[in-house]
């Protein structure tokens, strides 16, 4: 993997490093997150569009 970092040798598209997996599994995290967070609003105005019908 130090070589593969530091450019000496090719891994191929689509591998990563240890440290790039880790930015991968952060933004994952930030996602699904998010993704709650709009869920949750989502259900909230769909409560408030049924209460003025």
């Amino acid at each position: 993997m130090q070589k593969a970092r530091i450019g000496e040798i090719d891994t191929g598209a689509g591998s990563r490093t240890p440290g790039e997996s880790l930015t991968i599994a952060q933004q994952l995290q930030a996602a699904n997150k998010r993704i709650k967070e709009l869920l949750k609003k989502n259900r909230e105005l769909e409560e408030l569009n049924e209460f003025l019908e």
